[in-house]
């Protein structure tokens, strides 16, 4: 439980387009396993129990979290942003969506099968 707790700290340092992934290891020990995915670019997904890595050409993309018990409520996204501009889109064909915040560097990924947020995803602002 206390590594656990370590790497969700952790979290704080790792800035998505400028760690590298030698940087995040060093931070959060090692992952519980790791995707590596078909693409052009060296993409790669490191799992751990929390969250996820996204690492392209050894550098952190995207950080993937579960949201917190308060942040699963799609509202407070909308009432925490409500001054930063953002865009609604549908994913796929189904009932998700993201709520895109580029100027923060955040996509929220909502379900509306579940009417709940299932991902909070930090990537690389402005």
């Amino acid at each position: 439980m206390v590594s656990c707790q370590k790497e969700i700290t952790g979290l704080r340092e790792i800035k998505p387009g400028s760690t590298s992934m030698h940087e995040a290891l060093q931070i959060l020990e090692d992952p519980n396993h790791i995707t590596r995915l078909n693409s052009e670019k060296e993409t790669q997904i490191f799992h751990w129990q929390e969250f996820d890595l996204q690492i392209e050409d050894k550098i952190v993309q995207a950080i993937v979290r579960k949201p917190n018990s308060l942040e699963k409520d799609f509202l407070y996204w909308r009432h925490s942003y409500r001054e930063t501009p953002t865009k609604l889109q549908k994913i796929n064909d189904d009932e998700s969506y993201q709520l895109l915040i580029p100027s923060e560097g955040l996509a929220i990924i909502y379900d509306g099968q579940i009417d709940e947020v299932t991902k909070v995803v930090r990537y690389e602002a402005p």
